[in-house]
């Protein structure tokens, strides 16, 4: 009887503080709480600095050459009136509403399925272990008075390092997650980057386009018969859906 009291007494002691913990601190931090679905315009803010570098450069460039060609006519002739705007060589520009383009671009549509399924796949897998360890949790209350000290202690150290192994189980699911978002939203930039090219050496040459979106952009106005979207959409579009069927037959 004295053996029997002394178990119950280590076991509301040193386990009851550690299911308190378990209950509470997994269940409040889901997954889904902590980040939203994956969703591609995060890294086109990245792009509108690239893009932002890009054509500062550019009208440097521009500017510097004719500014020392308008140096060297003046000091040529003095009495030269200054020479307007340079009709060749400009600057070329146009523009793609990326709001639009990641809307009814069905790689990046198909990407947001993708990166979906696979978080509340991982959500999935991380409550399934959650909820077997309580269970071992809840099982364990209602036999440690049976067990004796050794036992006790030994499925306590058991539990305890489940417990801990749980504790840093959701931190790496949000690396994989965040690793995966990465890698994918890289492919689908890298493919639209690619297109935009090739598209510009065969239709536009254009010297520079730009990226268009509500809520971030560094177009103020455009000209809107410089607008790509359409074509550009129209073109990705029908690449990806070949790209797709060859997935398919392999």
């Amino acid at each position: 009887m004295e053996e029997q009291n002394m178990n119950e007494q280590f076991h509301n002691e040193e386990i009851k503080p550690e299911i308190q913990k378990i209950e509470t601190t997994p269940q409040e931090n889901t997954l889904s709480e902590k980040k939203s679905s994956g969703t591609c315009h995060k890294a086109f803010l990245i792009l509108h600095i690239i893009t932002l570098l890009a054509v500062a450069g550019l009208f440097y460039l521009y500017f510097a050459h004719h500014g020392k060609q308008e140096t060297k006519a003046t000091a040529a002739n003095p009495t030269a009136t200054k020479p307007a705007a340079s009709q060749s060589g400009g600057i070329t520009a146009a523009y793609i509403n990326t709001d639009s383009l990641l809307h009814n671009y069905e790689y990046a549509k198909d990407l947001d399925k993708e990166m979906s399924a696979y978080k509340a796949q991982m959500e999935k897998s991380y409550q399934n272990q959650i909820m077997a360890f309580q269970n071992e949790v809840e099982n364990y209350k209602k036999i440690g008075g049976t067990l004796t000290l050794t036992e006790q202690k030994k499925r306590e150290a058991e539990l305890g390092k489940k417990q801990q192994e749980l504790s840093h189980l959701e931190g790496n699911m949000m690396e994989q997650i965040q690793k995966r978002q990465i890698e994918e939203t890289t492919k689908l930039i890298n493919a639209i980057y690619a297109f935009i090219d090739e598209y510009n050496k065969n239709n536009g040459k254009f010297t520079v386009i730009f990226k268009k979106s509500f809520a971030d952009s560094p177009v103020l106005y455009m000209d809107t018969n410089v607008d790509l979207t359409k074509e550009i959409i129209k073109g990705l579009n029908a690449e990806y859906k070949e790209v797709k069927k060859d997935k398919e037959k392999k």
